[in-house]
């Protein structure tokens, strides 16, 4: 599959931004849509005493619009780095498979490797991997299965076949010179991190 981009100036503006110094609310870093849902996950920054160093990362999924609720894999809280300035964070997700599981939640606490200094947090760059919630373990075993995972196959009657996903031919990693901005991809932000007093 060949992949095509626009020019097109409606992606050229959009940025997100993200206060480091408000401990109280969650603030957006993660707008996106799966399955026909519209969901976005947002950040709470905790500071040390001295406000000069970041020592806590929770985030919060919340679904809105669409017909499957998506939730976090317990493995995302693993899945935060610091490099160069910038913090990078995959989301591990997938769509509840039934309201019994229990496998999924809407809100994590990162695992941080180390506090991270205030003034070199420049941004956090978002990604997700996305995990079907089929249970068969084959594909044709899929169709007996209560719901259908439309991210990952298609359907005519008797017959099923995996879908080329096209979230799986973008890059997934942050670009060296981080001209991709909030709109750029919906399987990926850049989110800029202000120091406000």
């Amino acid at each position: 599959m060949k992949v095509y981009e626009s020019n097109s100036p409606i992606f050229q503006n959009l940025f997100l931004v993200l206060d480091a110094k408000n401990e109280q609310d969650y603030q957006l870093i993660y707008p996106s849509q799966l399955y026909g849902t519209f969901f976005t996950v947002s950040a709470k920054i905790t500071l040390s005493k001295s406000k000069k160093k970041v020592t806590g990362i929770d985030i919060s999924l919340v679904n809105y619009k669409g017909m499957y609720n998506i939730g976090l894999e317990n493995s995302t809280k693993n899945n935060f780095s610091f490099e160069n300035g910038t913090g990078i964070l995959t989301l591990d997700l997938k769509a509840y498979s039934g309201i019994d599981d229990k496998s999924l939640t809407n809100g994590i606490s990162l695992i941080l490797k180390e506090e991270i200094p205030l003034q070199k947090f420049h941004r956090i760059f978002t990604t997700r991997k996305l995990k079907s919630f089929s249970k068969s373990g084959t594909i044709v075993g899929h169709l007996d299965e209560g719901l259908f995972d439309s991210e990952f196959y298609v359907r005519n009657g008797k017959y099923i076949a995996a879908i080329n996903r096209l979230d799986d031919k973008l890059p997934n990693t942050p670009p060296a010179d981080f001209n991709i901005k909030a709109g750029d991809m919906c399987m990926t932000s850049t989110i800029k991190i202000v120091n406000s007093n």
